[in-house]
């Protein structure tokens, strides 16, 4: 048993060793790393670092453009929208103005009606747009003192 290989030991080492970060020490004569030069050596992980900043500065930048240019955009969508609200409430009550309400034309009255008239009347005005049992009544008392005006006239009374 002690000569078998425990292979999750293996491969958990080996994954551990491929994440390591290799130390890196900083050479005390700059004469030999920097060829010459006065800047001080930059180290791979520094490279990668400053690289990866500037990046990100990059990236906010464009980020913080983009939720800018959102929150305008979002901004004059809700002033425009809000306009366009009060335009509409406006438009409707300047053509409301002057228009005669229903109880300016009509008076509202209570009579027994047969239950069965009342269900076939409710049946018909479920089928029928709003006010038609209204129309349909009005039209009704209409035409009975129209027929009542012509027999009067008829008769000569």
């Amino acid at each position: 048993m002690s000569g078998k290989v425990d292979h999750r030991s293996a491969i958990r080492e080996r994954n551990l060793a491929s994440r390591a970060m290799p130390v890196f020490t900083k050479d005390t004569d700059t004469e030999t790393t920097n060829h010459g030069t006065d800047k001080t050596p930059t180290l791979p992980h520094e490279d990668f670092n400053q690289q990866h900043n500037e990046q990100n500065k990059t990236l906010n930048s464009t980020v913080n453009t983009t939720q800018n240019i959102k929150q305008k955009t979002e901004q004059n969508i809700t002033h425009i929208s809000e306009e366009n609200d009060m335009t509409d409430f406006l438009d409707t009550i300047m053509s409301d103005v002057g228009k005669k309400l229903v109880e300016d034309t009509h008076t509202r009255r209570t009579y027994l009606i047969e239950k069965e008239l009342v269900a076939r009347l409710d049946d018909e005005a479920r089928r029928r747009p709003r006010g038609w049992a209204t129309k349909l009544v009005n039209g009704l008392l209409r035409a009975y003192f129209a027929e009542q005006d012509r027999r009067e006239t008829k008769t000569g009374r």
